[in-house]
């Protein structure tokens, strides 16, 4: 964390206009970046900014530099994200459709989670992303169904996922964030 904003925007010109060297860069080209605030990664405070490429997009500046669509989200918004995220890869994480050794078969992770989005009131759900958290022996997904968007889980409570813009797994982390945020207040 720390960068200057021309080795940001250094980064941004590589990376997003596939520059190989960001030496044209300043701290205001190519991307006016704007200092949103600081969240708390998972080793750390990330410095968090914000510019727009045709679309208002994130630079989070931690241990590395990483690049989010904002997707309508705030600063707590994408905190909620963060926070979800750590909880559920300290869970140990396994997507719907890996198979491996002490892991239910994928048609009955995917059966179980449809239970859930039946018991969610999530009629003829449609399963956007969903997981199967090893350490937990849990499952946890975004489900459509019903005119809603939620994400559902094994003895947890279904919570709105926000965000339509935003990819299904972001959906969920702010999901789980939230919930997580709740169930501490």
């Amino acid at each position: 964390m720390g960068r200057s904003l021309r080795e940001i925007n250094a980064y941004l010109l590589q990376e997003l206009r596939g520059e190989r060297e960001g030496t044209r860069a300043t701290d205001s080209w190519p991307f006016a970046l704007a200092e949103v605030g600081t969240a708390r990664g998972a080793v750390g405070p990330v410095r968090v900014l914000a510019f727009d490429d045709g679309e208002r997009k994130f630079v989070l500046d931690g241990l590395a530099l990483q690049v989010l669509p904002a997707a309508g989200m705030g600063l707590a918004d994408l905190q909620a994200e963060l926070d979800g995220v750590a909880w559920i890869t300290q869970r140990q994480p396994v997507s719907l459709t890996t198979s491996m050794p002490g892991v239910p078969p994928a048609e009955e992770r995917r059966q179980a989670v449809e239970r859930l989005a039946a018991a969610a009131g999530l009629g003829a759900p449609v399963v956007r992303e969903g997981v199967y958290l090893r350490k937990a022996q849990v499952y946890l997904a975004i489900v459509d169904g019903g005119g809603r968007t939620c994400a559902v889980g094994t003895g947890l409570p279904a919570v709105e996922a926000p965000f339509p813009e935003a990819a299904p797994r972001r959906r969920l982390g702010v999901a789980v964030g939230r919930w997580i945020a709740r169930k501490a207040s």
